[in-house]
């Protein structure tokens, strides 16, 4: 299948298409851009590099073609969050370019309850937390696989992480350097390497961990304002909150903006760097995440894996840059 007939699926012209396929449509949409790839998925498109090599005059040689899948950690609420999007595009593109096919996104619990879905495909990328027994499930089903995400597996598997410990650490740290002492945290905590950061950089700021000034609701939007409508219920709440994300923190801010409009909202730091953080009012203070290195290297390693290039596992670690604006 090739690009007339996404295309044709899709509704949108070829070049468009094919830019966004290449990873050069700057003007597109994120939901044209998710049309594209979703229909991209479905018809297991990859580039007609023979084509490609006689515009080009390249020699053209026969090679293995990899379908590779993309696994969602976190499930459907994924899909909405431009974090996992922008690692995911970054990952299919850099699978095209490499010639190979672009397999389905799973949703992990579809593809614990039926781990046949995986019969079709060669190698895999896991986007977000899983647990280990599952990750040792999905090992088990599919030889090739690669995680990336925020948190590190101490495991021999390889993997290309932004460490969020050390985020959270020192969103607490900058927190603590500007006076304040009542810092909160709004996210999951088990097993989430962000809250052990978090107390541990209340610890090395001489702080205690208040039990009443940690919010533990889901990762999203609405996570963040069922945080907000407990945080309103505090007869002395935290003057600084750490959110794990930013949709959390937005989520947050957004109803306490609602509710007392004239009061001054805590600052508020979150994680990931959406385009919305610098749109938002007041622009959100946040964790600048390489997203697009995160998929792009998750790819290469797994093809370089898959054509037996690596002997040792690879856990490659990339820095974050804190980003301060309005809401801290």
């Amino acid at each position: 299948m090739g690009l007339k007939e996404i295309a044709r699926l899709t509704g949108y012209s070829v070049s468009t298409v094919s830019r966004v396929l290449n990873g050069r449509c700057k003007c597109a949409s994120t939901k044209t851009e998710q049309e594209i790839w979703a229909a991209a998925q479905e018809l297991h498109y990859s580039r007609n590099d023979h084509a490609a090599n006689l515009r080009t005059g390249k020699s053209s040689r026969s090679k293995a073609v990899y379908r590779i899948g993309i696994v969602m950690a976190r499930g459907s609420e994924s899909l909405e969050d431009e974090f996992y999007f922008q690692i995911e595009k970054s990952a299919k593109a850099a699978i095209l370019r490499a010639g190979h096919q672009l397999g389905k996104t799973f949703m992990l619990d579809a593809v614990l309850q039926n781990i046949g879905c995986l019969a079709d495909i060669s190698g895999l990328i896991l986007l977000g937390k899983c647990e280990v027994q599952n990750l040792k499930l999905l090992r088990s089903a599919c030889e090739y696989l690669v995680c990336t995400g925020l948190n590190p597996y101490h495991m021999d598997i390889d993997q290309v992480y932004c460490n969020s410990e050390r985020i959270a650490e020192a969103a607490v740290q900058y927190f603590a350097s500007r006076g304040h002492e009542r810092i909160g945290y709004v996210g999951e905590c088990d097993g989430d390497v962000r809250y052990r950061g978090y107390q541990k950089g209340l610890e090395n700021a001489g702080l205690k961990t208040v039990p009443s000034f940690v919010f533990e609701v889901s990762q999203t939007m609405e996570g963040g304002r069922a945080a907000a409508r407990e945080y309103m219920t505090h007869e002395n709440p935290p003057t600084a909150i750490f959110c794990v994300n930013d949709v959390s923190a937005i989520g947050l801010i957004e109803i306490l903006k609602q509710a007392k409009p004239d009061i001054p909202i805590p600052a508020v730091m979150g994680v990931g760097d959406i385009s919305y953080a610098t749109d938002f009012q007041p622009s959100l203070t946040t964790a600048q995440i390489p997203l697009a290195e995160m998929g792009s290297i998750s790819a290469h390693i797994l093809l370089a894996r898959m054509n037996r290039q690596l002997l040792l596992p690879i856990k490659v670690e990339l820095p974050h840059k804190i980003v301060y604006r309005q809401s801290s």
